[in-house]
């Protein structure tokens, strides 16, 4: 199944439990509020995430609609846009990540919030545990920290050779510690060399990304990043 089928199956799945959670009235129709950093790739009612709710019930533009904000970077403007969509009449609120649940949190602690692929929604304070996450957060969690090491283990199956492997982190990332301690046990016991660099905003940083992966395919000095 391609990577964005399956998110989409499985975000419709998430986003069709609150609305069900509630009496279905015969005539209401439901409101979605997706707060993205980029536009959808395809024309609102189509793909996998619509599939998927229309095999729950809900067809888009009969008993459910969506509405969106686009905010790029401008992570500032999350709590308003969150505020617009309510005052629209959201009754779910939909978003890509932990981060910006927990602005869209800092204006409701109602309305239920689905992130499509949170790091760490415990670490990051938004749910309480993965069985039973309390609040009005919930979703899909891609990360933990005690991966850190499996991660480099991955690597190194797929790659028998593997010796040095730079592992870029956000200096945001809610467990970082934790993951850069698991990573750097996992690289001592497998023998490789870890270089870790964390990077604030990935478009300033591209040219020394850019560096930083050339020096590493000619197995040159890793050059001075900053972070």
């Amino acid at each position: 199944m391609d990577r964005r089928v399956f998110i989409g199956t499985v975000v419709g799945t998430l986003l069709a439990k609150p609305l069900a959670a509630e009496a279905q009235q015969a005539g209401k129709v439901y409101r979605i509020g997706a707060i993205f950093d980029i536009p959808p790739s395809r024309p609102d009612g189509q793909g996998a995430f619509y599939d998927r709710m229309r095999e729950l019930g809900w067809v888009y533009g009969q008993n459910f609609l969506l509405e969106r904000r686009i905010y790029g970077d401008q992570y500032e403007r999350i709590p308003d846009m969150a505020s617009e969509l309510i005052r629209w009449g959201a009754d779910v609120l939909y978003v890509p990540g932990g981060r910006t649940a927990a602005l869209v949190q800092q204006v409701t602690r109602t309305i239920p919030i689905v992130s499509v692929a949170a790091i760490d929604l415990v670490a990051a304070g938004l749910a309480a545990n993965l069985a039973r996450p309390g609040g009005n957060v919930t979703g899909v969690q891609t990360q933990t920290a005690q991966v850190g090491g499996k991660h480099l283990a991955l690597l190194q199956e797929a790659i028998p050779r593997l010796s040095r492997v730079g592992l870029l982190l956000s200096p945001e990332y809610p467990q970082r510690s934790s993951y850069i301690r698991e990573a750097e046990a996992g690289a001592n016991a497998l023998n490789i060399r870890l270089r870790i660099v964390t990077f604030r905003e990935l478009k300033r940083s591209r040219p020394h990304l850019l560096r930083f992966a050339a020096s590493t395919e000619k197995r040159s000095s890793w050059p001075d990043l900053p972070s």
